[in-house]
């Protein structure tokens, strides 16, 4: 499988469980950056192991998870992701993404288990899993998902982001 980490390789984003992956799991696997990297030492632990892709640009990450023929992305953020446009952009692109059980993300799509991981343990038997599935399933699989938990809710999370920045420019306006 190829297996990415999208977004800045820093530690708050989860880069010490990325790179314990990348150093103790199967050699059959290819793993990537995508991204800024800022932590040196977790890095320099496992990138003779990994492909490096330069950060990439708005709108760009589709491209880049086809091109390199991407079969999961793992956001192992440590922290609650509060949109994590990356996650929702890889589903787009029909890719599944594991990330740990909370934050938005999991706020949406907690129904759905296979998706979130507690522990590296727990974190390999999903791999495990969602390597049983060819590429045409886990496509399925995220298409399946998108109608209904994400664009709906999607659309919401947008309609009150531009709702607060009316308030906000309204606000601006007063003073």
């Amino acid at each position: 499988m190829n297996i990415a980490f999208v977004g800045n390789f820093v530690p708050k984003k989860g880069s010490c469980e990325f790179a314990n992956l990348v150093k103790n799991f199967s050699n059959n696997d290819q793993f990537f950056i995508f991204g800024f990297v800022v932590d040196q030492d977790n890095f320099k632990s496992i990138k003779n192991k990994i492909t490096l892709v330069r950060p990439f640009q708005e709108g760009e990450l589709g491209t880049l998870l086809k091109k390199y023929q991407i079969d999961l992305v793992i956001t192992p953020s440590i922290w609650p992701e509060t949109f994590s446009i990356t996650y929702f952009n890889s589903l787009l692109t029909s890719v599944p993404v594991l990330s740990r059980p909370h934050g938005f993300p999991y706020f949406l799509l907690q129904k759905h288990e296979q998706l979130f991981y507690q522990n590296i343990k727990d974190l390999k038997q999903k791999i495990d899993y969602w390597r049983t599935l060819n590429k045409q399933s886990r496509a399925d699989f995220c298409q399946k998902i998108i109608p209904s938990d994400l664009k709906e809710k999607q659309g919401l999370k947008y309609q009150l982001v531009n709702e607060v920045i009316s308030l906000s420019n309204q606000t601006k306006n007063i003073v």
